[in-house]
């Protein structure tokens, strides 16, 4: 539906849809307003649909429940299944990707073996610390806190330093809560 909503219809584009054994791609020639970056979808923001009236339709049917919604329940539903966030680029249009697993999606976008396990953990668990990285890798808790440095562009760092310290999937709305419900 957001697909729908935001195409640009004068190109006369389809939106296109690509299905894999792994992973399923959406694109569609429509445009960000100026001023957004893809990373600006997942963070709280105004509607701003290409095609207001297609957008009203929707919400009018009860297809959508809200206008400026639509990436925070896509966040939502990964984290439901205990997935990573879809990977989201700008290729002469918005091109979304998601994937069947997370090692599918870690492995696509070349991330180091040794940290798969670790993002695994936490999205399965909704988080992960130090000692479940010391387990996990069968490592030290300095070779684990590097480890976890390392991988910021996955995991985010939440309470104090500390035992309290653990981290969870950078991105995703409430991880931890998603997967208690």
């Amino acid at each position: 539906m957001n697909a729908i909503a935001h195409k640009d219809y004068a190109s006369g584009v389809p939106i296109q849809i690509s299905v894999f054994p792994d992973h399923i791609t959406f694109w569609n020639s429509g445009q960000l307003p100026e001023d957004w970056t893809t990373d600006r979808l997942f963070e709280s923001h105004p509607s701003a649909p290409y095609n207001p009236i297609i957008a009203n339709a929707f919400f009018r049917s009860g297809d959508i429940e809200s206008w400026g919604r639509g990436y925070k329940r896509i966040l939502e539903a990964v984290s439901a299944y205990r997935l990573l966030p879809p990977k989201l680029e700008m290729i002469s249009g918005l091109m979304i990707t998601y994937y069947t697993d997370v090692r599918s999606q870690l492995l696509a976008q070349r991330v180091d073996e040794r940290y798969i396990p670790v993002i695994e953990y936490a999205a399965q668990n909704g988080s992960v610390t130090n000692s479940d990285v010391q387990r996990i890798l069968n490592t030290n808790r300095t070779t684990a806190y590097r480890l976890l440095q390392q991988m910021g562009t996955w995991l985010e760092m939440q309470g104090v330093t500390g035992k309290s310290t653990y981290y969870t999937i950078k991105g995703l709305p409430n991880a931890s809560q998603t997967l208690q419900k």
